[in-house]
């Protein structure tokens, strides 16, 4: 098949949306489809050219004409989508969702979204609160049009769709995946040496964007959940954004902010080790996280996590058997969780086992690539 993939974000940009989408690309390619990503031009990506060296499928980046974070309108992208059997758009994106269901309905391609977050979940801050109408505004006329249109709908698990509150007549569960030769346990003391980390005490991690885009992963909650803690316990935050000072000046206004190491952004080929140095992986989330990938990562390496019981975590997590679940939001509740890991570590190592043990067998991109890989031959030939 010639499968077209349309991305808000993608690599080098670190984030869970763009990082499916690669993952996605790239097993789709390597069975032997024809497949082109299209996103926006960035610094780190030159405009109109394939970067997809080296990979068994092409990148075009396309310089925007507008945006509203990471949401790009990308010029004459529409025209370009024209002639894909498939065009798999990675939502949301606003403006590339719009273009991709304007092509495929030219074209008689197929368009498949894959829901990711909503726009808008949760009450917006003050300052947000004009693009929050804005989005809000899209979910309700343009989204039912796109799903009309659509094909078929994936999304990671039925717990996250219901919150959409859309039916649709063809819906496929395609949970994302994990690299278990990458993401796999080592030796912690050796982790730790090889990072720099002291050898003894109980070291926390957060890894993530720490961007406007991504304030919904609320790191000032798990800052401020340090305070109640030991202070001999550690928060390392590996993640890079235009929110990074903030963040930093709020363990100072804390009086955490020796407690807390921001190491910034780590590759992939780095962050296993991250995990390994870890006791615990926490993701504090209160709104539009819908899966997690940190979390299959973290439990890849024998890492625990806490995160919050949010529709689609909360299957990603099984709580009292590879990590614990909290109540978004709620200080007191993470600040529970946390003490109870760090006061077990006998517990934390058998949540750590029985994470890695379950998704290795449940969670892999090989496997999720042979589903969308079915899903599209299904609607092709149902279109022929």
């Amino acid at each position: 098949m010639n499968i077209g993939v349309v991305t808000a974000t993608f690599p080098p940009y670190r984030g869970g949306t763009g990082h499916v989408a690669f993952h996605n690309a790239r097993t789709l390619a390597e069975r032997g489809h024809q497949v082109t990503v299209w996103t926006r031009a960035t610094a780190a990506g030159p405009g109109g050219a394939s970067d997809g060296e080296g990979l068994p499928f092409r990148v075009m980046r396309l310089p925007p004409l507008a945006a509203v974070g990471n949401a790009a309108w990308l010029p004459h992208l529409s025209s370009r989508l024209a002639g894909y059997e498939v065009v798999h758009v990675h939502y949301p994106d606003i403006w590339g969702a719009i273009a991709a269901a304007r092509a495929t309905a030219r074209s008689r391609g197929r368009l498949v979204l894959t829901l990711h977050n909503r726009l808008v979940d949760g009450a917006p801050t003050a300052a947000a609160w004009a693009k929050a109408a804005v989005f809000r505004g899209y979910e309700a006329w343009v989204t039912p049009w796109l799903f009309h249109r659509a094909q078929a709908l994936v999304v990671m698990s039925t717990d996250h769709f219901a919150t959409w509150g859309r039916p649709h007549a063809s819906v496929a569960v395609i949970p994302h995946g994990v690299d278990g030769g990458l993401f796999c346990p080592q030796p912690q003391r050796q982790a730790r040496q090889h990072l720099g980390l002291p050898e003894r005490g109980v070291v926390l991690l957060f890894v993530g964007a720490l961007d406007a885009a991504h304030r919904f992963k609320n790191v000032p909650l798990l800052l401020a959940a340090l305070r109640h803690l030991d202070p001999a316990v550690r928060l390392v935050v590996a993640g890079d954004g235009n929110r990074r000072v903030a963040l930093e000046h709020e363990a100072t206004r804390l009086g955490v902010r020796r407690q807390v190491w921001f190491v910034g952004a780590q590759t992939p080929s780095r962050l296993p080790a991250w995990y390994a140095a870890a006791d615990a992986t926490v993701l504090p989330s209160v709104s539009t996280e819908s899966f997690g990938l940190v979390l299959l990562e973290s439990l890849a390496t024998e890492t625990p996590v806490v995160a919050t019981a949010l529709p689609g975590v909360r299957t990603v997590v099984r709580t009292g058997q590879d990590g614990l679940l909290v109540e978004p939001g709620r200080l007191d509740a993470l600040v529970r969780a946390l003490r109870v890991l760090v006061q077990r570590p006998a517990w934390r190592r058998t949540l750590g086992r029985h994470g890695r043990r379950r998704v290795v067998e449940q969670y892999s991109w090989g496997r999720a690539g042979e589903q969308l890989e079915a899903l599209f031959s299904e609607l092709r030939t149902g279109g022929e």
